[in-house]
């Protein structure tokens, strides 16, 4: 019969005498049974009949009891004849279907390619005969310490562009800025899709830029007070559209507005 049942009911095996040593192994069996305290109560009668009945478990009502398949009953017999241990078992997961030396050539794959995403780095490594899936690709790029983020945008810069600014810099370091209106304008380029690639967090990538690109330009200013205006316009900043439309409309007004009009 069934090792399930339900309730407080008691059920009976009927053990098989006619084989040798069958008796002795349903005895040791049922023996580990109630060792296991899977049952509340197991014996066997003269007529080597085993009867048993489940363990109650604390529920909302008292009749209820434990329940165990078959199967679940020879899993832990099994277990419990092996090394009388019950508790379960450390679980390590899913086995990798890389080894240590393909997960190198996943990182190492990334850092040759230009902007690398997770379908290129598996073209990668398909040309050289490692055939691996997107996901794990994301994977154990992840586990290496790399991130999915967009690349810096940098201009190039000259030697003399570096030159102007050690120079300003330096001649700047020791002023109030309190007292000092500091201006910026920004360009939002159109229809430029920025394309995420995987990269390290302390090196990141530099995706080089062209000037002159479909563009709208904003100006803005701040002072150790606050903001004021920003101003958008489409124009090149030439210095008579600076001083007539950006500083008359922008930079005075602010001034203004926290440093109030020289006496004078």
């Amino acid at each position: 019969k069934s090792i399930a049942s339900f309730g407080s009911c008691r059920s009976d095996v009927k053990l098989n005498s006619t084989q040798p040593g069958h008796i002795e192994f349903h005895r040791q069996w049922i023996d580990g049974l109630a060792e296991m305290k899977i049952f509340k109560s197991v014996s066997i009668d003269q007529h080597d009949s085993a009867y048993y009945e489940f363990v109650p478990v604390e529920k909302k009502s008292s009749s209820t009891f434990r329940t165990h398949r078959t199967s679940t009953v020879k899993r832990w017999l099994s277990r419990w004849k092996t090394d009388k241990y019950l508790d379960d078992h450390i679980r390590e997961g899913r086995p990798w279907v890389t080894s240590e030396a393909q997960d190198n050539s996943i990182v190492n794959a990334v850092l040759a390619i230009d902007e690398p995403t997770s379908q290129k780095v598996q073209h990668q490594l398909q040309n050289h005969s490692l055939n691996v899936s997107e996901r794990t690709v994301r994977r154990r790029l992840h586990e290496a310490g790399l991130q999915y983020s967009l690349p810096l945008s940098k201009p190039f810069l000259t030697s003399k562009h570096r030159q102007d600014r050690l120079q300003w810099a330096t001649q700047v370091q020791n002023l109030d800025w309190n007292k000092i209106i500091a201006t910026d304008e920004t360009t939002f380029r159109l229809n430029t899709v920025r394309r995420m690639c995987w990269q390290l967090r302390d090196h990141r990538t530099v995706r080089r830029t062209v000037t002159h690109p479909m563009k709208i330009n904003l100006w803005g200013c701040m002072t150790s007070k606050g903001f004021n205006k920003i101003i958008c316009f489409k124009e090149n900043l030439k210095s008579h559209f600076l001083c007539t439309q950006i500083y008359q409309n922008g930079l005075l007004p602010t001034a203004r507005h926290y440093f109030g009009r020289r006496k004078d």
